[in-house]
């Protein structure tokens, strides 16, 4: 069995523990799930947000599926992201916390320099970090420095999706 990208570095021991845990997900490989009543049909493919080769291979396996569909719905496309984008840019205080207590004033000092450290790896400079809202913070971290770069080069898989679709572009669904 050919192991996920993500076991790369990983000890032995560290690899099985990730099996472990993923056997106990439900539906932990499936990415595809397909719902029918009467002649209506529901296909849920599912990605991940960034670019990678591997997506190649979904697209190819679904193009059929992707151009004979009614409507192809995305969480963001590239209206979404460009309005997302435009709003951060011009609302930095759904970011920032300009009031207040900064992030190293709340946190040990060996929290904020594990923290500081890592937001620089993702480009963020210590700084800039101290102000930035929890939240979004936590969202930094779940993508790696190496993931980030990728997203710089190559964006994201949702625009490719809809690119290589001739279905019809609704606006994109809201959670």
């Amino acid at each position: 069995m050919r192991r996920p990208r993500s076991h790369r570095g990983f000890a032995p021991e560290q690899k099985a523990e990730l099996d472990r845990a993923v056997a106990a997900i439900p539906f932990n490989r499936g990415t595809l799930f397909e719902a029918r009543k009467g002649d209506a049909r529901i296909l849920l493919i599912g990605t991940y947000h960034f670019s990678d080769p591997r997506h190649a291979a979904t697209i190819a396996r679904f193009s059929d599926d992707l151009d004979s569909a009614d409507a192809l719905l995305v969480e963001a496309g590239p209206e979404e992201q460009a309005r997302l984008s435009n709003e951060l840019a011009t609302n930095p205080a759904l970011i920032a916390d300009t009031d207040g207590a900064t992030l190293p004033e709340r946190m040990a000092p060996e929290d904020w320099a594990r923290l500081s450290a890592a937001m620089t790896e993702r480009g963020v400079p210590a700084f800039v970090a101290s102000r930035m809202r929890p939240w979004y913070v936590a969202m930094m971290l779940g993508i790696s420095p190496c993931m980030l770069d990728q997203v710089k080069a190559s964006g994201k898989v949702e625009g490719w999706i809809i690119s290589c679709s001739s279905a019809p572009r609704p606006k994109a669904c809201r959670s």
